[in-house]
């Protein structure tokens, strides 16, 4: 301890220094430790507490090379048709759905948020997706005779089910290796009376992720295991063993972290392995009751404190508990199983002889079994009272937050209370549930969010009477352009609470159930507490009737809309025809302009008093509590603009490719000079991907999947250099391959070394708009072409697209009168914007490349020949809009966008 005291006193050196300075006699005086003292400490107390929450650091990731394991063929097809063993059991009172395979006996476990007949339906089927994915076909599914109301509700799976008190024996046997495995666990840990939720879902899906990583010995391969039979992947001992389950350690978030005092790492739980291919650790955080994935742990020695804690959070969980028993397991009914030491009794005779059946086949490479629980308690069944599990998110804390949110509902005169009795029982069941979502932000401050469950109005409310519409990306960039070239003053302003300032124009009746009634009642007792009934379980219910549009309610984005859009019209502004989030005044004869996306708003105008007038107009409508930025650099919708140089706009996104950095899997490596190369729309033989098992596993699909939709969002905005290659990626997020993840690789590699760039948009006329279309014939596998259109101003792509083209033409004139056709809507809906903005368009251009083209737009059938009917109607659309508006369409020969195409 002494060694420990010293290191501390010293402000934390490293053992490396603390030894040196132990070992060198001038290094200090009177230094009372020994080397041995501090191998010691180390030995008792672990690493040095202060050092790891203070210094440790994100560490590069190492790369991932998945190793799939090759299955005989003869194996799979002998044990492609799969009959699954399925049954409920209840761990604590906490319900899961068993199943496993006869032949393969590869287990899963599934958590039930609550134990109905939509939520095992739910659990099935992501279980036989599982086996569907990697080309095995479940036929039959033998369960209980409880189980019997799921048979039609299955589709091409048969349900069969036991006769009355029978039991299907190997899910039972299968069961009973669960107990007998998490029960080892359990037996060895301090706290093994109180565990939390979490830990005890997390235990049982632990022992079943090692029950599969190992052979079974009456399964079909004394060798590979069933993850590996139907995952393909192995599992690493220095990856998936680093931490024991259920030590204690302190988990690195590998956030890139300034200048704070913030600790580096979190007081966790290891949980155990996520199964990934990283080797990354499920952690219970002690701080927040969350469970989280790390890759950077320590482990240290399990103080007093933490067995307190985790013994806290225990009792604040809804667990069922015998004292006398660690883990109480029950069946479906909630009775002891009756095990007995004998063999199982197989249920053979309830299966007939596999027939043929129709192949099919496999839609990924793989997923991870472990992986499709999703861990935040939120999931939990709606009728579950939402307070309950941000308590146990959130202490404390959590509950003070819930209580200021539904102030400011009672101060925006959100509810009406309404008696029970006086509501028919049409609109009881009618009724939406409160539901409330709390979130931590980084600086440790926890806010309250309500917002009602509308699931039910969508089986009234057609969803075009729901739809709220936002400004187009296009109409931001447009305006942007010329927000520098008129020397606009501009203002960003976001409206707090925005659903909040919309009436409801409709009865909703909501209901409060448990403590978020009896919160409500302690806002305003002498309103609400006459209104609240208890039920014959005790829940304490409180109806209300909606007077406010909240988050939830599927009107209530339209319905902000349309009162915004009113006070602005009142206001004098007059709304753009071709964006009805454009909005536009004449003020001292220049124009100030306003676009909106929901509640955050763009204002611009040559003089900032008029800004200013507009502010103070808004504020007596919305409150004081309207957020404002005023400057020349503003970040909008994701982007930042700067307006710094006079007349000219540069937009960056530089944040969110680093956030894009930060969340890809693996490491980029070093950059390229090009988004893409020669091959991009070359692919891999399907049935040669599928032999070789080179499609992805479902995790790196999924994360294919998101990355390229970070990249869609990113290049439709500012890299517009990135178009072309994120086009076809999203042709590909359904079966990607190896070779598309490499694709994507390429991309990121560029965008890293070009994090920096800019979009620069300039003016040189605005009677002038410029377009440039240009296509690639024949590019992809399935011959189609690829169209790539742009326009500018003067300076920069205002706006542009790439996309492929969806019908295959037979050469590449007709190629030409394609990719027209795609980009004619742009080319005239931006010529409509921008005269609605109040600008004379002279002159639209459109300048190609191609002779045939042109000649066939002017002389028409002088220099065509016999066409199909489809080509035919295409010519005659850009023909027919090139004459009738000849004073501002001309044909040229020049080429600028063919990195679009």
């Amino acid at each position: 301890m002494q060694a420990r005291d010293a290191q501390a006193m010293m402000a934390h050196p490293s053992d490396g220094t603390f030894k040196h300075l132990v070992s060198s006699t001038n290094a200090m005086h009177n230094l009372d430790v020994s080397i041995p003292a501090i191998a010691i400490a180390n030995s008792l107390f672990g690493p040095d507490l202060g050092g790891v929450r203070g210094k440790t650091v994100r560490r590069k990731p190492s790369a991932v090379r998945p190793e799939y394991v090759r299955i005989p063929r003869d194996l799979y097809e002998c044990h492609k048709f799969v009959t699954l063993t399925a049954d409920v059991m209840f761990v604590n009172g906490l319900p899961f759905l068993v199943t496993l395979s006869r032949g393969i006996k590869l287990g899963s476990i599934e958590f039930l948020p609550s134990c109905t007949a939509k939520n095992l339906i739910k659990a099935l089927e992501k279980v036989i997706l599982i086996y569907r994915r990697e080309g095995f076909i479940v036929k039959t599914c033998l369960m209980d005779m409880e189980f019997e109301k799921l048979k039609s509700d299955m589709g091409p799976v048969e349900i069969i089910t036991t006769a009355a008190r029978e039991h299907v024996g190997d899910i039972e046997w299968y069961i009973r290796v669960i107990k007998e495995r998490a029960r080892s666990v359990a037996s060895q840990l301090p706290y093994k009376i109180q565990m939390p939720d979490q830990m005890v879902i997390h235990l049982v899906k632990f022992v079943v992720m090692w029950v599969n990583a190992l052979p079974h010995h009456n399964g079909i391969s004394s060798v590979i295991s069933p993850r590996e039979m139907v995952l393909g992947l192995k599992m690493d001992f220095k990856k998936h063993c680093r931490v024991r389950s259920r030590a204690y350690m302190e988990a690195s978030a590998d956030e890139v972290i300034t200048n704070t005092l913030r600790d580096r790492t979190e007081r966790c739980i290891a949980l155990g392995p996520t199964g990934n291919m990283q080797g990354s650790i499920a952690c219970l955080n002690l701080d927040t009751n969350r469970v989280v994935s790390r890759r950077t742990v320590t482990a240290l020695p399990m103080p007093d404190r933490v067995i307190k804690d985790v013994m806290r959070l225990g009792k604040s969980s809804k667990q069922k508990r015998k004292k006398e028993l660690t883990l109480a397991f029950l069946d479906r009914r909630q009775r002891t199983f009756a095990w007995d030491d004998a063999a199982p009794d197989i249920d053979e005779g309830l299966v007939e002889e596999d027939t043929a059946h129709r192949d099919i086949p496999a839609e990924f490479a793989g997923i991870e079994l472990e992986s499709d629980h999703t861990d935040k308690a939120v999931e939990a069944d709606p009728v579950t009272p939402e307070w309950q599990l941000a308590e146990q998110l959130f202490g404390e804390g959590g509950r003070k937050a819930a209580t200021a949110k539904l102030t400011q509902m009672h101060d925006m005169a959100t509810y009406k209370p309404m008696h029970a009795h006086e509501l028919t029982r049409e609109q009881r069941l009618q009724a939406l549930s409160s539901l409330m979502f709390l979130t931590q932000k980084r600086d440790g401050q926890i806010k309250g969010r309500a917002c009602a469950n509308g699931s039910k109005q969508r089986g009234y409310i057609d969803k075009e009477l729901a739809t709220s519409p936002t400004v187009l990306t296009d109409s931001l960039m447009i305006t942007a352009t010329i927000d520098a070239v008129d020397l606009r003053d501009i203002v960003t302003l976001d409206i707090p609470g925005v659903f909040l300032h919309a009436d409801l124009d409709e009865d909703v009746i909501m209901v409060l159930r448990g403590e978020l009634a009896e919160l409500m009642a302690k806002v305003k007792p002498k309103l609400y507490r006459p209104y609240i009934v208890t039920t014959l379980r005790g829940e304490s219910i409180l109806y209300v009737k909606m007077q406010k549009a909240m988050y939830g309610l599927l009107r209530s984005a339209l319905l902000f809309y349309l009162k915004l859009r009113r006070d602005l019209e009142a206001f004098g502004f007059v709304v753009n025809d071709y964006d009805p989030c454009v909005a536009n005044k004449i003020v001292n004869g220049t124009q100030i302009t306003v676009m909106w996306h929901v509640d955050d708003l763009k204002v611009s105008h040559r003089d900032g008093k008029e800004i200013t007038k507009l502010l103070v107009y808004l504020g007596r409508i919305y409150g004081p509590g309207i957020t404002v930025n005023r400057g020349r650099r503003h970040d909008y919708l994701g982007i930042d603009f700067d307006f710094s140089e006079d007349g000219v706009a540069r937009l960056t996104m530089t944040k969110h490719l680093e956030k894009i950095f930060e969340d890809f899997l693996e490491e980029i490596g070093k950059e390229c000079t090009s988004p893409a190369s020669e091959h991009l729309f070359k692919v891999w033989d399907p049935e040669e991907t599928e032999r070789l098992r080179k499609y992805l596993p479902e995790e790196l699909a999924q994360h294919f999947h998101h990355t390229v939709a970070q990249l869609l969002y990113v290049g439709t905005r500012v890299r517009r250099d990135i178009q072309t290659a994120v086009a076809f990626l999203t042709t590909r997020v359904n079966i990607p391959d190896e070779d598309d993840w490499g694709k994507l690789k390429r991309v990121l590699k560029y965008l890293k070394g070009t994090k920096h760039m800019s979009l620069t948009l300039s003016v040189e006329d605005m009677s002038v708009i410029r377009w440039w279309v240009d296509a690639s014939y024949n590019a992809h596998h399935d011959c189609g072409g690829q169209t790539g259109a742009m326009m500018s101003l003067g300076n920069g792509e205002v706006m542009s697209f790439s996309q492929k083209q969806k019908l295959n033409v037979r050469s590449l004139s007709e190629g030409e009168l394609v990719r027209i056709n795609d980009a004619l809507p742009w080319i005239l809906w931006c010529r409509y914007f921008i005269e609605a903005q109040g600008y004379t368009v002279e002159q639209n251009i459109l300048y190609q490349d191609n002779k045939s083209t042109i000649q066939l737009e002017k002389n028409g059938r002088w220099s065509s020949s016999k066409r199909t009917k489809n080509i035919k109607s295409r010519y005659f659309l850009s023909r027919t809009r090139s004459t009738r508006a000849k004073s501002w369409w001309n044909i040229s020969r020049r080429r600028r966008c063919g990195g679009t195409s």
